[in-house]
């Protein structure tokens, strides 16, 4: 069988909303989020190198091929920078964190699509 990996167009390119992935290192862990994220209506994917090199033959499988139907953008610089032009676009940043969590009313106004969801690494969570 053959794999197409995935082209990163430039991040004003992509639609909302987004999963932004930060350093997590496992194939399966990427396509179960992928392919989850893909069901609950998110159509962009920003990863980090280490993510994005997960992106692979194996998350592709565990993500039921929902992964071709996704754009992909790598994160050239550093991933700072990225949210920075993420929100430049009007979009609302949120993190998946399990420590020093506040919890947060539902995004407003209803409907509106600009937001973006940062899941960290499975060993230390969310880079600083």
């Amino acid at each position: 069988f053959a794999l197409a990996c995935p082209i990163s167009p430039p991040l004003a390119a992509l639609w909302p909303p987004y999963l932004v992935l930060d350093g997590l290192s496992s194939a399966n862990n990427v396509g179960q989020i992928l392919r989850t994220a893909f069901h609950l209506g998110v159509n962009s994917v920003v990863a980090s190198r280490e993510s994005w090199n997960c992106l692979n033959g194996r998350a592709c499988r565990v993500s039921m091929g929902w992964l071709y139907w996704m754009d992909c953008h790598l994160v050239e610089e550093s991933l700072p920078t990225t949210l920075g032009e993420l929100r430049g676009l009007g979009v609302r940043i949120y993190a998946a964190e399990n420590q020093f969590s506040e919890p947060v009313s539902p995004h407003l106004p209803a409907g509106d699509r600009r937001w973006a969801l940062v899941v960290g690494s499975e060993g230390s969570g969310i880079s600083e």
